[in-house]
């Protein structure tokens, strides 16, 4: 059940100028992500998807997190999920990286080797 299954790759997106939706984007940021050896992954909310970049556990997660909310003079948002993971938030509906994402209610959490996790809500 690969919601984004049909969608364009990455190099269709800059094929195209880089025009796309939000899908478009979560896919491009995914894959740069991934090419520079990070962890991404994409979430699925209603009528939206954003990427999330993996920033580790605990004491790192809040190292970043704090030198974030330091550069951008903002609040960062991020999700840990029951691993104790920290996601932190990618939406391009946000002026800045770790920026509020439009919504929280996740429906579907997609990875790059094609695993996802669903959410009930």
């Amino acid at each position: 059940m690969n919601m984004l299954r049909n969608k364009a790759k990455a190099s269709e997106t800059i094929e195209n100028g880089l025009v796309g939706d939000c899908d478009d984007y979560a896919i491009l940021m995914s894959a740069l992500v991934l090419s520079i050896g990070l962890s991404p992954r994409i979430v699925i909310v209603e009528d939206h998807a954003y990427p999330e970049l993996y920033l580790g556990k605990d004491d790192y997660c809040q190292e970043m997190v704090k030198s974030l909310a330091n550069k951008f003079g903002d609040t960062i948002y991020y999700y840990k999920d029951s691993g104790g993971k920290c996601w932190l938030s990618l939406d391009w509906t946000s002026s800045h990286i770790g920026g509020k994402p439009l919504s929280d209610k996740r429906k579907m959490v997609i990875y790059p080797d094609g695993s996802y996790k669903i959410y009930k809500n």
